[in-house]
């Protein structure tokens, strides 16, 4: 009887295990790794990690706000860039960087 009791308790936990920190496990080694990918690319390549942030905020920012829309706001000089920032609920630089 002790040992069916010892091996409901450990099919339990078994099963606790593959149900919720399994998955947990997985999001930390994921995160893990791309912590270490970062390293690599900081020490051992010439790209700044900060330039490649950059390049993606680019690709972002020209996908989301087209150019019809700056020209409704810029047409006859309206809008500042705080203001066009304000209106289209993003932030001060990533407009300014949209519009380089």
């Amino acid at each position: 009887m002790y040992c069916a009791k010892n091996k409901y308790i450990l099919t339990v936990i078994l099963k606790v295990f593959s149900v919720f920190l399994l998955p947990l496990m997985s999001w930390a080694m994921l995160l893990c790794t791309l912590k270490r990918i970062h390293l690599f690319l900081l020490a051992n390549t010439y790209q700044s990690v900060d330039r490649l942030e950059i390049e993606a905020n680019k690709f972002a920012v020209e996908f989301l706000i087209t150019d019809e829309t700056l020209y409704e706001y810029f047409k006859y000089q309206e809008y500042t860039i705080e203001q066009v920032a304000r209106a289209l609920g993003y932030q001060k630089e990533l407009i300014e960087l949209r519009l380089k």
